[in-house]
């Protein structure tokens, strides 16, 4: 039987969140490494059929089987269109009950989704589908904050990366939509903001800025994507700037 089908479905039996982050990546290189490795495979789908017991997860594994192959052949429009079947194969997944160590997996995957949406040029099926994006972000933002139960063990440790993506499409395309009584009703009810990681409070922070300046139709230079990308760019290589880049955003936290 197949490795990768075998190693998918021990780490999701075990819930063992890095090994299935590790299987079933979503970073654009690791997903085009891993369909070099398994272009040659017969017999996937059928494998999958065959030793899967549990229903969502079989059907995402087979979305993203059908997604690692058509993607080395795709364009971009094709490869984002393609990655918004995966991410609502994932969040039905991902809405049962105890699943709450997926939220990492969730996040890699909006992001590759999110990301090839800004890649796509704009065109008319961009436009036409673009809600389809938003409605996949409401959707993991209603789910996760579904969850009761405290941090760390809960989806709700997540609730925060999902708001910021959907933030920024709201921004990106211009569809502010429910976005304000989503916000509200995080920040009402809730993980407190303090409790995440100093990344997740930045890009908050940001976006709230940019929220309320479009929905004010505020012209005022008030940009803070220099204290975004200068925090990103302090972080994203070495821990040893990581006290650098709290100064530079301290003020920003303090909005």
């Amino acid at each position: 039987m197949n490795n990768l089908i075998i190693s998918a479905n021990s780490a999701f039996l075990s819930k063992n969140t890095l090994a299935f982050i590790k299987v079933l990546p979503t970073e654009q290189d690791n997903i085009l490494a891993l369909y070099y490795d398994i272009s040659q495979e017969k017999h996937l789908m059928e494998t999958a059929l065959l030793i899967v017991e549990e229903y969502s997860f079989k059907e995402y594994l087979k979305e993203y089987i059908s997604f690692v192959f058509a993607y080395q052949n795709s364009d971009l429009l094709e490869r984002w269109l393609s990655s918004l079947n995966l991410c609502n194969s994932f969040i039905s997944m991902y809405a049962k009950e105890d699943n709450f160590w997926l939220t990492k997996a969730l996040k890699g995957l909006a992001k590759m989704s999110f990301d090839l949406y800004l890649e796509t040029p704009d065109c008319t099926q961009k436009k036409i589908n673009s809600v389809k994006m938003g409605e996949f972000l409401q959707r993991a933002v209603k789910v996760q904050m579904s969850d009761r139960n405290p941090l760390p063990n809960s989806k709700r440790a997540g609730i925060y990366s999902m708001i910021n993506f959907l933030m920024h499409f709201s921004i990106y395309s211009g569809s502010m939509g429910s976005i304000a009584g989503l916000v509200a009703n995080i920040k009402r009810s809730g993980p407190l903001l303090s409790e995440f990681s100093l990344a997740d409070q930045v890009t908050f922070r940001y976006w709230m800025v940019q929220i309320n300046r479009a929905a004010n139709n505020d012209t005022s230079v008030l940009n803070f994507r220099q204290i975004l990308t200068a925090f990103q760019v302090s972080t994203q290589d070495s821990m040893m700037d990581y006290i650098d880049a709290e100064c530079i955003v301290s003020n920003l936290i303090d909005q």
